[in-house]
């Protein structure tokens, strides 16, 4: 019986790739990882302003291009679409300024807004059956933005820009008026701002984290030492090399991502300390 477990935790590792990190990343040649958000080292913020220069570059082309496609675009300008999707100004801020969060994250970013979008339309549908039509539309925004707040919850895609894209069939005439056609809308921007993510982010940033969920390097489970369990039960240590916490505790993937977070953040200083150290030594030997 223990042999048949053994094997079938061996298929699941396979399957999950838990035995290796960025399998399949780690394959492709190495400029293309890299536009993919791999990276072979630890990753390093760049500086305050070349960050804050990148942020402005990439959003302001990714809101261009999005503004022009839908003015000059043929198939959206035939459709009559508004020059603007609001909710993508506000993913613009996720994916182009924190790129490491969780809700930036491609699964969360695509996912969400297509599911949010499916349900603000679906929705507006049914309440446009009604004799009265547009004079329950209020409800059908409110109802749409609770539904879709509750299926991202569900489905681990939660992205809050993907809000707005639930509330404007309801809510805007011009959206309304696309029907069906607005996921298409919502289709093309959302390819158009990963492709841009994807090239830009990465000249001097790193996108995406992950791709569909996170796998902490080294976040590894220990249980609490006897003197430490007297005085604090409930504690996590987050250490440069480790986590130690109780074996009893959870964490879904956001708090996951958090934790190895700040652990990257020690493991810098840590490195950063023994470099000024190790220069010291070398100027005063």
């Amino acid at each position: 019986m223990s042999g048949y477990i053994a094997k079938i935790g061996i298929l699941k590792r396979k399957i999950e790739r838990e035995d290796k990190q960025d399998t399949y990343m780690s394959r492709l040649p190495r400029w293309i990882g890299h536009f993919l958000g791999h990276r072979e080292e630890p990753w390093k913020n760049p500086p305050l302003w070349i960050h804050s220069i990148s942020v402005l570059l990439v959003t302001f082309a990714a809101m261009i291009c999005h503004e022009a496609m839908f003015i000059y675009g043929p198939v959206l300008k035939n459709w009559h679409s508004p020059p603007l999707l609001p909710s993508f100004a506000a993913a613009a801020i996720l994916l182009y300024n924190v790129t490491t969060v969780p809700l930036a994250q491609p699964r969360n970013f695509l996912l969400g807004t297509i599911l949010c979008s499916i349900i603000g339309v679906a929705i507006c549908k049914f309440f446009m059956v009604h004799h009265n039509q547009e004079d329950h539309l209020w409800i059908a925004g409110a109802l749409a933005v609770a539904v879709a707040s509750m299926v991202m919850d569900i489905t681990g895609t939660v992205h809050p820009p993907a809000g707005a894209a639930a509330i404007l069939p309801c809510m805007d005439d011009s959206v309304r008026q696309l029907g069906w056609k607005y996921l298409a809308a919502v289709s093309f921007t959302l390819l158009l701002f990963m492709g841009i993510a994807l090239l830009l982010n990465n000249i001097v940033l790193r996108y995406p984290s992950y791709w569909w969920k996170p796998k902490p390097q080294r976040l590894i489970a220990v249980p609490p030492k006897e003197e430490e369990k007297q005085v604090d039960p409930f504690q996590i240590v987050i250490r440069p090399d480790r986590i130690d916490f109780p074996t009893e505790i959870e964490f879904d993937e956001f708090e996951l991502t958090y934790l190895d977070t700040m652990q990257n953040k020690l493991a810098e200083m840590m490195e950063e300390k023994l470099s000024i150290r190790t220069a010291r030594t070398r100027s005063f030997p």
